[in-house]
């Protein structure tokens, strides 16, 4: 596989935090020319799936605008500029949750869409964490801490609660690596 050649590339947008469009002219190994290929950017993202010593999963209830309704998801935030990601996943989850300490796995990091976006979502598993934090939310954060026992949390992707992908991802990561860790453990609801 060869990459695309960019033979001109201009920034159509861009919002002060959020999102930057790129309009590329490209040219494909074939010869073919693509004149108004968008390629986008966004913050990456660190994602955390939470347990806390009671082995409930920690999740934020908060409403989604681009589907104009409430989700339930995975602690999640943007990088920081400069930011490690592992940083970032720890701040998040006590300005969301107020639950701080644990053991901390990182799970990856996965394309946020990668025929259009070079962002990264960083997953990380915390357990055993402890609610001595404190909770400060963002100017655009308005969350409800939620709790649901680990056992349970896949029944919840199967009835339609919890429905983001990058949630769902994160979700599955977590219980593949606690299953690794503990092959006699059933994570799945009886």
């Amino acid at each position: 596989m060869h990459p695309w050649e960019i033979l001109e590339e201009r920034c159509v947008y861009k919002n002060k935090h959020w999102l930057t469009v790129h309009e590329q002219k490209v040219q494909l190994p074939n010869g073919l020319v693509i004149e108004d290929y968008l390629i986008t950017e966004v913050p990456e993202v660190a994602m955390v799936f939470a347990v806390n010593t009671g082995g409930e999963v920690l999740l934020v209830e908060q409403y989604r605008h681009g589907v104009r309704r409430n989700l339930l998801d995975l602690v999640a935030g943007y990088i920081d500029p400069g930011e490690d990601p592992f940083v970032a996943a720890k701040r998040e989850l006590e300005e969301e949750t107020g639950y701080c300490g644990g053991r901390w796995t990182s799970l990856g990091a996965l394309y946020y869409g990668p025929s259009r976006h070079p962002s990264r979502f960083h997953y990380y598993l915390a357990e055993d964490v402890v609610p001595d934090g404190k909770q400060h939310f963002d100017d655009t954060e308005e969350l409800r801490l939620s709790t649901v026992p680990l056992p349970e949390i896949t029944s919840r992707i199967h009835n339609g609660e919890i429905c983001g992908v990058f949630s769902v991802a994160g979700i599955y990561r977590a219980l593949d690596a606690l299953q690794t860790q503990n092959p006699d453990c059933s994570l799945h609801a009886k």
